[in-house]
């Protein structure tokens, strides 16, 4: 096919997702015609203090169960579970949870046997799916920024948990200068968000005047990966007219795609 003939031929999209992150979403826009602007505003770092985490890994037999929340938890996690131990091994006994099936995906890849799956992506899940979890001894390696709801309420069931840094997140200005240069020629046609920290970033690095510019333009579209970075979306005054079906990428570009076609057999009749 013609890139003309391909639905987001001619649309600038602006990626906000972590840089070492955004390759494959990228790629599959282009691969539908659109020009793609990668303004990560989020950079990925690891802990100050690796204590708390060394501690976590070299008692992990004592817990009943392990969390993790993302991809990128599960990464930091054995990147640094792989320097204490040549040969680690998941204790029998200990059982594990994931958050949607990218994080079970990337368990699986490190070896780890999953004994938990939430359905859907977001914390609140995982309180729905975890049997009887009074005096169970629970861990959970993220990001320092990430929500407390998940900890709280399982305290709240009687659990004693423990939450680690196994990351952090800094901003990321680094392609910042080129979106504005986009946004000064009146360029952007659709703004990705992947995460709420995306969106929180991304508006912060705005002064009122570009903010106001984005939100009054009503060719300017923004959309969503899921639930929460809606709701984050929606704080800030964007109401999102793309959402993705499930919140991966690959229904994100899907939504996106969906949107425009629609768009463009709207404008045709």
């Amino acid at each position: 096919m013609k890139i003309q003939n391909k639905t987001l031929f001619g649309k600038n999209i602006v990626v906000t997702r972590a840089k070492h992150q955004a390759s494959d979403f990228a790629k599959i826009l282009k691969s539908h015609g659109a020009n793609v602007l990668l303004c990560p505003t989020i950079k990925i770092l690891p802990p100050l203090d690796f204590k708390p985490l060394d501690k976590a890994i070299k008692t992990l037999p004592i817990y009943d169960w392990l969390i993790f929340t993302s991809v990128n938890g599960v990464e930091k996690f054995m990147e640094r579970t792989n320097k204490i131990y040549k040969d680690f091994i998941c204790p029998n006994s200990l059982k594990t949870c994931a958050i949607g099936p990218l994080t079970k995906e990337k368990m699986i890849s490190f070896g780890f046997p999953v004994t938990l799956v939430s359905k859907d992506y977001v914390a609140e899940s995982i309180l729905e799916a975890l049997p009887e979890v009074k005096d169970k001894r629970i861990l959970i390696p993220r990001a320092q920024s990430a929500r407390d709801i998940l900890p709280k309420e399982l305290k709240k069931k009687g659990a004693f948990v423990d939450v680690v840094e196994a990351y952090r997140t800094i901003l990321d200005r680094s392609n910042f200068s080129e979106l504005l240069k986009w946004l000064g020629k009146n360029m952007i046609d659709c703004i990705t968000f992947t995460s709420s920290s995306t969106v929180k970033n991304f508006f912060s690095l705005l002064n009122r005047q570009q903010k106001n510019k984005i939100l009054g333009n009503k060719n300017i579209f923004s959309a969503s990966i899921g639930p929460v970075t809606t709701e984050t979306l929606k704080e800030v005054g964007w109401e999102p007219k793309i959402i993705a079906e499930k919140p991966t990428t690959k229904h994100l570009a899907r939504a996106i795609v969906k949107f425009y076609k629609n768009e463009h057999s709207s404008i045709s009749q």
